[in-house]
């Protein structure tokens, strides 16, 4: 009960921090094209549904993690402190597909660091790179020669051919579970509402793990960042070559690109 109470009150916290107190008067994120961010928190998943998620888990928030959030939770956050177990999310491909300027590059020249797409937004993403041959998509500037040429980028309709059994287990995106006891949700939302405000939304999704021998499923926080948000790279999603290159020199506030 102590635990729902809890849960109770940093709801109408966050719900009161974001909202303004009410939906009439909730702030949506702004996007900044100056420094490439979300300013105000980041799009997606409304107080309003984070809140059944914590109280569906009795005051306590699970957040699924499949990037740097894996080997880098932070050293003093509320995600250093949460208990973790491996999952796993079906349906979902983790791509390099998004442009970052507040971690791993800058404004001046982007770094290349992964989302998670659905299997429909991948597929159509493909699509539609092959039905739009001009390159129209925002690509991180070159330096030097560095950056590849998309001749030898492995042809969008290929990615499309491998309809088969391993294509399937490729959109299985296997990361960890983290388990955000009550009293560091608050603290741990804002913390990511930041760290993820490079083009990221928030969403539900659901983490399959595996307890005492038997697979549970869990429903989870998920931070991504979707086709439609601002830094999502159509080129860097079918171009691997080019993508490669700009991780191999960028350097972002949170090091080098190719560390991550």
């Amino acid at each position: 009960s102590n635990a729902l109470s809890l849960s109770s009150r940093t709801a109408m916290s966050l719900t009161s921090s974001n909202t303004g107190g009410s939906k009439e008067g909730q702030q949506q994120p702004v996007w900044c094209e100056e420094n490439q961010v979300y300013i105000g928190g980041v799009p997606g998943k409304n107080e309003e549904e984070v809140t059944q998620l914590i109280q569906a888990n009795n005051g306590y928030l699970k957040i699924f993690g499949y990037g740097s959030l894996c080997w880098n939770p932070g050293t003093d956050g509320g995600l250093s402190k949460a208990t973790q177990t491996l999952g796993k999310v079906k349906g979902y491909k983790r791509v390099w597909a998004q442009r970052s300027t507040d971690h791993r590059g800058n404004v001046e020249f982007p770094g290349i660091v992964c989302t998670l797409l659905t299997d429909q937004e991948y597929n159509d993403s493909v699509k539609k790179s092959t039905s739009n041959n001009d390159d129209d998509d925002d690509t991180p500037p070159s330096k030097g020669d560095v950056i590849t040429s998309a001749d030898s980028t492995r042809s969008s309709s290929s990615l499309l051919d491998d309809n088969n059994d391993e294509n399937e287990k490729s959109f299985v995106t296997q990361g960890i579970l983290f388990d955000v006891p009550p009293e560091l949700v608050e603290e741990t939302l804002q913390e990511l509402d930041f760290r993820e405000k490079g083009g990221y939304a928030r969403d539900v999704c659901d983490v399959v793990v595996v307890e005492e021998g038997q697979a549970i499923t869990y429903k989870a926080l998920l931070y991504r960042g979707t086709p439609e948000n601002p830094a999502f790279s159509l080129r860097a999603l079918i171009d691997l070559p080019m993508s490669s290159a700009i991780m191999s020199v960028s350097i972002g506030p949170s090091g080098p690109n190719d560390v991550y």
